[in-house]
C-alpha cells in the first residue's frame, strides 16, 4: 500500500490530480467523488481513491456502489493484511448509512457488498435478506404483502451471456406476477463466489408462499464461460431451468470492448485490442474463468459444450438477442411455457444497458465475421435449430 493521504495533502496537490482528471473547482456531487476514486486508482494513489469512493457514497447513500469493483477487489485482497484498514472503515461507513436509511435496499445492499468483501459472510446475510424485502415492498408489493414462509429454491438461472442482453431478460422477468426476483441480479455464486457458502448464496433469494406457482431465479453472465460452474449447479440442483441469450458475435464482442472502456479497464483502441484478445485467444493464453476475453466469450459453442456434457438439453433454454428486442413478447411467452408458468403481458420494452457506440470499419466487421463463422456453425450444431447469425 501507498503512504496515506489525508485531503490536506490532497488539497497540496492540487495541481498533479487537476491534471488529466477534471476541473478542482466544480459542484462536488457523487459522481465528481466516483470520478476523482478511479482516476487516483489509475495513478496507484490507493487511500486517496478510498477516501474518494467513501465520500461519494456519503453524499449519495442511497445509490448503489457495487459496480466500483477495482476498489471492491482490493478490499477483498488486502483486507486482514497489516496497516490495511479501509475494510472497516468500508463497513463502518455503510453501516452507518444503512441505519440512517433504514429500510432502503440499496444501503442494504452496500454494507452487505463491504461484509462479504471481508469474510464476513454469515453477518452480510441479512443484509442481503432486508434488500429483498425492501425491494418487494417497493418493486412489486403484490408480492411483498403474501405470507412466505418456504425456503427459497432457484427454479432458473440465466447463465449468460455477457453483453447480450441479460439485464433486460431478468427485467422482464421480474415483471412476471409469479417470480420473485432476488436482492441483486448477479450473484456470480457458482463461478467467482462458490467459496462463499450456499447460505450466503441462498440469502440473496426471498422466501416463497407456502401455496401457490410461485419461482424464484437469478442472472449471472459470468456462470457461461466458467468452467466449474456447469458441475458446481448440478450438484446441488441437478433439475435447474438454464436460460442462454446469445447476440450476433460480431455486435458482442466489440459490445464488451466499449464496455471495458466505460469502466476504466480498457484504454488501447478498438484493433488494437481485439487484435490482442484474438492472438491470445488463439495461442491459448486467456483466463475463461474471468470471462474478459473479448473474443473468447462470443464463441458460444466452446462453453455450451461443457454445459451440455454436464445438464441435459431439454434444461437448457436459448433465446436470441435480436428476438428480444424485437419482437419481447412472443420471446418471453416461449420462455414462460419452458420456465412451466403462464404467459403474462409485459408492461413495456425495456433496454437497461444500451450501452451505444459509432459504427465500425466495414472491413474489420467483416473480419470479424469471417472469424466466427465456423464457431457460429458449430453452435447450431449444437442447438440442432436455425441461429440467425449462422451460415444456412
Amino acid at each position: 500500500m501507498k503512504s496515506p493521504w489525508n485531503w490536506s495533502q490532497l488539497n497540496a496537490n492540487r495541481q498533479l490530480l487537476q491534471q488529466g482528471i477534471m476541473p478542482w473547482q466544480i459542484d462536488r456531487t457523487a459522481t465528481f467523488w466516483e470520478n476523482l476514486a478511479l482516476r487516483l486508482l489509475e495513478r496507484d494513489c490507493e487511500d486517496a481513491a478510498f477516501a474518494a469512493f467513501l465520500r461519494a457514497a456519503r453524499t449519495e447513500p442511497t445509490r448503489e456502489w457495487l459496480g466500483l469493483f477495482q476498489l471492491w477487489r482490493i478490499i477483498e485482497r488486502h483486507h486482514g493484511e497489516s496497516g490495511f484498514t479501509w475494510g472497516e472503515t468500508a463497513i463502518d461507513t455503510f453501516k452507518q448509512l444503512a441505519q440512517q436509511h433504514p429500510g432502503d435496499r440499496t444501503c442494504a445492499l452496500n454494507l452487505a457488498e463491504a461484509l462479504s468483501r471481508t469474510g464476513n459472510f454469515e453477518a452480510a446475510r441479512p443484509w442481503y435478506r432486508q434488500a429483498c424485502q425492501s425491494s418487494l415492498e417497493s418493486e412489486r408489493p403484490d408480492l411483498a404483502q403474501l405470507p412466505r414462509t418456504q425456503t427459497p429454491v432457484p427454479h432458473f438461472t440465466v447463465i449468460g451471456v455477457m453483453r447480450s442482453g441479460t439485464t433486460a431478460l431478468y427485467q422482464y422477468l421480474s415483471q412476471h406476477p409469479q417470480i420473485f426476483p432476488t436482492a441483486r441480479k448477479e450473484i456470480h455464486f457458482w463461478s467467482w463466489r462458490y467459496g462463499r457458502g450456499l447460505d450466503w448464496y441462498l440469502a440473496h433469494f426471498p422466501e416463497l408462499p407456502e401455496s401457490g406457482d410461485y419461482i424464484t431465479g437469478e442472472a449471472s453472465p459470468s456462470y457461461f464461460p466458467h468452467r466449474k460452474a456447469p458441475q458446481r449447479m448440478f450438484d446441488a440442483y441437478p433439475n435447474m431451468k438454464l436460460v442462454a441469450i446469445f447476440r450476433n458475435p460480431v455486435d458482442r464482442t466489440i459490445s464488451h470492448y466499449y464496455h471495458a472502456r466505460r469502466h476504466h479497464t480498457e484504454t488501447r483502441s478498438l484493433q488494437e485490442a481485439l487484435r490482442i484478445h484474438r492472438d491470445r485467444f488463439d495461442r491459448g493464453d486467456y483466463k475463461p474463468n474471468e470471462n474478459n476475453n473479448y473474443f473468447a466469450s462470443s464463441l458460444y459453442a466452446v462453453a455450451l459444450e461443457r454445459w451440455l456434457q454436464v445438464f441435459p438439453r431439454d434444461r437448457l433454454h436459448v433465446i436470441f438477442s435480436e428476438d428480444l428486442f424485437q419482437n419481447p413478447q412472443d420471446t418471453l411467452d416461449r420462455l414462460c411455457d419452458f420456465l412451466g408458468i403462464p404467459t403474462y403481458s409485459i408492461e413495456a420494452s425495456v433496454n437497461p444497458n444500451p450501452g451505444g457506440y459509432d459504427a465500425i470499419d466495414s472491413t474489420l466487421r467483416r473480419e470479424l465475421s469471417e472469424y466466427f463463422i465456423p464457431y457460429n456453425q458449430k453452435l447450431a450444431d449444437l442447438l440442432q435449430c436455425p441461429v440467425p447469425f449462422a451460415p444456412p
